[in-house]
């Protein structure tokens, strides 16, 4: 949301709140750099990245499925054990934004064209196919999954017929790491999102301190610059990452490594930090794919005769719809 704040003027350079606190850009993974830099400065101080994340029940799976081809591998065994058993969860809402975006980063697809979307690409709709092919044909997930189901069929808390169906891993949010923490303990494990396309790559979010473009005051800044210097202390942004939070902080994310038994969630999607993509910086980003998340995803995880002819269609709807929110940016 960024650029959208920027555009709007409603945040201002914190540079010079950095520079007063004794934070440099250096501080930081040169992932959360690019998010928060533009040509006209920087924006916001990074804190974290929030990756999609795979939790995997040990019971069920003894390795964390690395590949597509290892999670056909699992799912056949545990159906075979047991037909209400899949390898994981493909939910047709709730992190639909977060799938189509990793899905797209690990098939190398640029989506981005002049000031908005670019969607109408059949190397998306083949990749966006990919989850489709892991319901219905490789019974890699089971169907039928609605909000938040990667995480719900995990916990064995979705229901199909008499029985309830279970996943031995989850993709999902790393906020959910203290409720999977709480229901399976020691049997827990925790590991990085598997590759399902050509090259590893992972969508997530960030958070980040922004300056908001009204605050102009000297005492207010040199408050703020004040909190800044105290909050970038590894000891004490090593409480986030306790959380499950990854701090983007150099010297935190050297602490974390140092202590994995500690920090062990934080530790994980450290590791994931280089092949992090985040969203593009366009205006009213979460707009301008809305279409592609609210309607066209559901479409690929719930409907067994889906076809690419139909997705394209579909896909260049989602298209048109990106350009018109890109049409509204402040001139």
């Amino acid at each position: 949301m960024l650029e959208t704040f920027k555009q709007d003027g409603m945040i201002q350079d914190i540079s010079s709140a950095m520079e007063t606190a004794e934070i440099s850009m250096d501080d930081f993974h040169p992932t959360a750099q690019e998010y928060v830099t533009f040509d006209d400065g920087v924006f916001a101080v990074p804190l974290d990245i929030h990756p999609l994340t795979m939790f995997y029940n040990k019971k069920l799976a003894s390795e964390p499925p690395a590949t597509y081809e290892d999670l056909m591998a699992l799912s056949k065994k545990l159906n075979g054990d047991d037909p209400n058993l899949f390898a994981t969860g493909i939910p047709s809402a709730g992190l639909a934004e977060w799938f189509i975006m990793t899905i797209a980063a690990q098939n190398n697809i640029d989506l981005v064209e002049d000031d908005h979307m670019n969607l109408a690409q059949e190397e998306l709709a083949d990749a966006l196919m990919i989850y489709h092919d892991m319901v219905f044909k490789d019974k890699i997930s089971p169907p039928g999954l609605g909000l938040d189901g990667e995480f719900q069929a995990f916990m064995k808390q979705v229901e199909e017929g008499n029985s309830a169906v279970q996943t031995a891993t989850s993709l999902t949010g790393p906020w959910y790491y203290a409720a999977v923490k709480e229901a399976y303990g020691d049997d827990l494990g925790i590991a990085s999102i598997p590759q399902l396309g050509e090259q590893k790559g992972v969508y997530g979010a960030g958070h980040t301190l922004a300056l908001p473009s009204s605050v102009n005051d000297e005492a207010k800044m040199a408050g703020i610059a004040e909190f800044l210097n105290y909050m970038y202390q590894p000891e004490n942004l090593a409480n986030w990452a306790e959380s499950g939070q990854a701090p983007t902080h150099i010297p935190t994310m050297e602490l974390v490594e140092g202590d994995v038994e500690k920090y062990p969630l934080s530790a994980q999607n450290i590791q994931q930090f280089d092949s992090f993509v985040g969203a593009p910086k366009l205006y009213q980003y979460r707009e301008q794919v809305r279409y592609l998340v609210e309607n066209v995803y559901p479409q690929i995880i719930s409907e067994e005769g889906m076809t690419k002819e139909k997705l394209m269609g579909e896909l260049e709807k989602a298209t048109e719809q990106s350009k018109q929110v890109a049409e509204t940016a402040p001139q």
